[in-house]
């Protein structure tokens, strides 16, 4: 594959288009990100990292009385079509790059489209690159939960090597109302990619611009693959259409003493920041890209997209961030440690020239430095982040999920920043 290819201008959508389908490929998903490079000015290339190609997905009937036990056994069983969703994919990369995490994202359209049980990666060709059976890694596959339309699968070597190249199979039972005529989804990827930069192997998180889009046709046949259509559907790249004020759930985070800590440590901490939020997000379906992200060092901000289901998404981002931290800090000495202050609010928002205007990224700013927030954070030494949710995030979350809440001890509080004429009813918790 060729390396520094590409030059987004303006009107891109930040990087260049996916390959073409064919016969047996979807499309290819090229992975980078923005650099700046000797010679281009002051624009940014795209640079091409590696690539996750997807073949085209299949899918097979099952009946019901083939299927797991437990899913026969459950009372809602009858009136469904179950399908198995195979999702073949092939992984490339430049000399000197290999993947030690890879990602792969299924959303499904349609509120009534459910999956049951998701199966774990697995190789089904050899190494591009050597010819050694890629069967031979030991692959560890965390996966989301069943009962979502939004999956994903996260590879990587149980031995904390690299993922080796070669050519992958993740596979997901999915039920569908009887009679359904198809399925319509997108596919997408992300990777860490680690290369030797001045002598050193760094890992490098990489994304597609863009999802592949397909149409799966569920007729009579027991068996039928998905075909590749344009994009559409759900909502990509920027989540917020110019100049248009829209409503939408927003969320910042920031590194508790990150300005204490030396140089050195101040960038693994961001490079944690990157890696904890990327897969919490991907986790929760709120994760679309870098388009949606403002990077502020020691912190982030996003806009999530609209359309989701937003008290699903809250609670389990909450569960996920926890989750991720607690992994990253594992193995840390406690000053090297990542702990996060949390907030989200929902109102009005629109593009700016610089970010996003309104009044909701304001109210969200204030609430991630108030000082309850801080004091919640210090208060509990074993806390990996608190968290404030405004009373409109709140409410509707603990009126659906209640239980998912309990752990976190939120109490209810008022943010007031006299100086600023802010004053908001605003519940504290803290994760542990």
């Amino acid at each position: 594959m060729n390396h520094l290819t590409h030059v987004p201008g303006p009107g891109t959508d930040g990087g260049p288009p996916t390959g073409p389908a064919t016969d047996e490929v979807l499309g290819v998903c090229p992975l980078g990100g923005r650099e700046q490079s000797l010679g281009a000015g002051p624009d940014l290339l795209w640079i091409t990292e590696a690539e996750l190609t997807f073949l085209r997905p299949e899918a097979r009937r099952v009946p019901v009385t083939e299927l797991p036990a437990p899913v026969q056994a459950a009372p809602d069983v009858d009136g469904w079509d179950y399908w198995r969703l195979h999702l073949p994919f092939g992984l490339a990369a430049d000399p000197g790059r290999g993947f030690t995490q890879v990602l792969v994202h299924l959303a499904l359209e349609g509120a009534d489209v459910e999956s049951v049980l998701l199966d774990p990666a697995h190789a089904v060709g050899p190494d591009t690159g050597t010819g050694a059976p890629a069967a031979a890694t030991r692959l560890t596959t965390d996966r989301s939960w069943a009962g979502s339309a939004s999956l994903h699968w996260s590879l990587r070597d149980a031995d904390g090597g690299l993922v080796p190249l070669g050519r992958y199979e993740v596979a997901a039972l999915v039920r569908v109302p009887a009679g359904t005529a198809g399925l319509r989804g997108a596919l997408s990827g992300r990777a860490v990619v680690r290369r030797k930069i001045l002598g050193v192997f760094r890992g490098r998180s990489v994304h597609p611009p863009q999802r592949l889009w397909f149409d799966l046709p569920l007729g009579p046949s027991p068996t039928t693959r998905g075909a590749a259509r344009p994009r559409g559907g759900l909502p990509t790249g920027t989540l917020v259409e110019k100049d248009a004020w829209v409503r939408r759930v927003c969320l910042a985070v920031d590194v508790e003493g990150y300005s204490r800590r030396p140089v050195r440590r101040q960038a693994s901490a961001q490079e944690r920041l990157v890696d904890v939020m990327r897969e919490a997000c991907l986790a929760a379906d709120v994760d679309l890209g870098d388009e949606d992200v403002q990077h502020q060092g020691d912190g982030q901000f996003r806009v999530l997209a609209a359309g989701i289901d937003e008290p699903r998404a809250v609670v389990t981002f909450l569960r996920a961030i926890r989750a991720e931290l607690l992994r990253c800090n594992d193995e840390l000495v406690p000053a090297s440690r990542l702990r996060l202050r949390i907030a989200l609010d929902q109102g009005l928002v629109r593009t700016a020239a610089a970010g996003y205007a309104g009044d909701t990224p304001i109210a969200v700013a204030r609430l991630l430095d108030s000082v309850v927030l801080r004091e919640r954070l210090r208060s509990g030494p074993d806390a990996v982040a608190a968290v404030a949710l405004s009373d409109e995030v709140y409410r509707p979350v603990a009126g659906l999920y209640p239980a998912e809440l309990e752990p976190y001890v939120f109490v209810r509080t008022e943010v007031v920043d006299e100086a600023k004429g802010f004053r908001a009813p605003t519940w504290i918790g803290a994760l542990h």
